[in-house]
């Protein structure tokens, strides 16, 4: 084969290329331009909504619901009563950071409104037997309401009222993740007990 034949082979194989280049931008840019006009847009986000707004929406009740696979336990309660305890104008997402399983202790339940399915009137009967109210009754006849987390070192209280769970899971949280600190989760009538012997 000759110089010259070499050269065109050359020549023959840069033109390919260069037309595979090409076809690739193009193939490119019609699969860019097909993907913008697929895109919807979405508008920003609006405020979070406060738990006063959402309660005032038909005398709104929700169910709330554990986070954590393993218990996913779940109470029925009027948002009215949130609403006396924390004040109207907090956030959504402040209100599920602040509550906490009765079962496991697990904080940032989440929140499901029957009512909210596309209207803000009531679409389920309220059930009473899974209520807020009629959980912490069942829970304090059980004698299941009866933990604590104490101060070590003065041996005051820190929160009262608790399960066991949600006892250990607030000590925790006090001493910085770790159960060794000076926060201790104990049953109420260990720490009476304890407190009688310092006085004697």
């Amino acid at each position: 084969m000759t110089l010259e034949e070499l050269q065109q082979v050359e020549n023959q194989k840069q033109t390919i290329a260069a037309q595979m280049r090409a076809a690739r931008q193009i193939e490119q840019t019609s699969m860019e331009r097909t993907a913008k006009k697929s895109r919807h847009y979405r508008p920003p986000p609006g405020p979070m909504p406060t738990l006063g707004q959402i309660a005032k929406k038909g005398g709104c009740w929700v169910w709330l619901t554990c986070p954590s696979p393993l218990c996913l336990h779940r109470v029925a309660a009027h948002l009215t009563i949130f609403v006396q305890q924390l004040g109207a104008d907090i956030s959504m997402d402040r209100f599920r950071a602040k509550l906490w399983c009765t079962m496991c202790g697990r904080l940032n339940c989440s929140t499901y409104a029957p009512s909210w399915q596309g209207s803000f009137e009531q679409t389920e009967v309220f059930p009473e037997a899974q209520g807020y109210y009629a959980h912490l009754e069942k829970l304090d006849r059980s004698g299941q309401l009866r933990h604590i987390v104490v101060d070590r070192r003065s041996g005051a209280l820190r929160k009262e009222r608790l399960t066991a769970a949600q006892a250990r899971n607030a000590a925790k949280r006090y001493n910085n993740g770790t159960m060794e600190g000076p926060f201790a989760a104990m049953h109420f009538d260990q720490w009476r007990m304890a407190v009688a012997q310092r006085q004697s």
